[in-house]
């Protein structure tokens, strides 16, 4: 039989894995975070698909809250549904208590394949060409996330015309749906009563979420921009955040600024401020930062 099937169940709720998982794992780790480490692993006899390569990973302790985990695998389950992410065979918890995820397998982080030597390393265009796929559905699928950075961007292919990327780590912290978003009546009015006036067309959630994503993408990004591509290179997608129509922009920056959400996320400029190691004074700077242009409202 086959093992591993993807996830198509956005009500999924951990449990405690209490048979043999159906893999082998690697001993050697590919990576860590604050709360996961990460392991190549590959399924086992007697399933059909044995020797399929997939990646496992669970986290350093315990779960403390079993809520914020379901979370974490729905969103990731939408993102693979979405062909944002990579899919998602098996979650749950071991007998530690600890999550665990096994998912498709992703080689290289992009972040990996930037350290590489200049004439080996991807393309600043390449880049931006590559991530705007993924970034796109992910708003369409009604998830935003403020965590976007090149750490959190898997790459698999031999070259620029055959790279698929997708996202990944979807932590509640600072990550939500697009129902449970929150941005304040005060700063959405004005836009309300344009739309009521006929001044201006009705708010398009899924490119409000596009725009803040280029932009916290961006801006999480200039640090490593500047040190690996130097600062003459354009901010990420600085030409196409500048394309959007005036409202969406200005709406992605109220988000940004000021977006709150109903499980907790943190807002996206507190992470903005913790990337970007410069003078944030407000959303609109983000803008500014990126663009060079002063954001006329």
């Amino acid at each position: 039989m086959i093992c591993l099937k993807p996830l198509r169940n956005e009500k999924f709720v951990a449990r405690v894995q209490k048979k043999k998982l159906p893999i082998r794992v690697e001993k050697k780790k590919v990576g860590s975070g604050s709360y996961n480490i990460v392991y190549r692993a590959s399924v086992s006899p007697p399933c059909k698909d044995i020797g399929k390569k997939i990646i496992f990973r669970r986290s350093k302790d315990s779960i403390d809250n079993v809520r914020l985990f379901n979370q974490e695998v729905k969103m990731a389950i939408k993102m693979a549904e979405a062909q944002a992410g990579p899919e998602v065979y098996r979650a749950g918890l071991d007998t530690q208590e600890r999550g665990f995820m096994i998912m498709e397998h992703y080689p290289s982080s992009l972040r990996q394949l930037m350290d590489l030597q200049s004439n080996k390393r991807p393309k600043w265009s390449d880049i931006e060409r590559g991530l705007r796929i993924p970034i796109k559905k992910m708003a369409d699928a009604g998830i935003f996330c403020s965590d976007l950075k090149f750490r959190n961007v898997v790459i698999r292919g031999n070259s620029a015309s055959s790279w698929v990327m997708k996202l990944i780590d979807f932590g509640d912290d600072f990550c939500a749906f697009r129902d449970d978003i929150i941005i304040p009546d005060k700063y959405l009015d004005p836009y309300h009563k344009k739309i009521a006036a006929g001044k201006m067309k009705k708010m398009n959630m899924s490119n409000i979420l596009y725009g803040a994503m280029l932009m916290m993408m961006s801006i999480n990004s200039e640090k490593t921009r500047n040190r690996v591509y130097g600062a003459k290179t354009p901010s990420l997608f600085a030409r196409e955040i500048q394309k959007l129509p005036i409202e969406t922009k200005l709406i992605a920056l109220i988000l940004i600024g000021q977006g709150k959400s109903k499980n907790g996320m943190a807002k996206p400029i507190s992470q903005a401020r913790h990337y970007y190691k410069g003078t944030i004074v407000n959303a609109d700077k983000i803008y500014e930062i990126l663009t060079g242009d002063t954001l006329k409202k």
